[in-house]
């Protein structure tokens, strides 16, 4: 399920560690 946390932790990653990208997104789709 995607909530706004997760939204926003994600890109909270991807701000953080761009090569984490990948990673980020697996977030979204779990």
């Amino acid at each position: 399920m995607v909530t706004i946390l997760n939204i926003i932790f994600t890109i909270f990653i991807m701000n953080l560690n761009p090569r984490l990208d990948n990673l980020g997104g697996h977030f979204i789709l779990s």
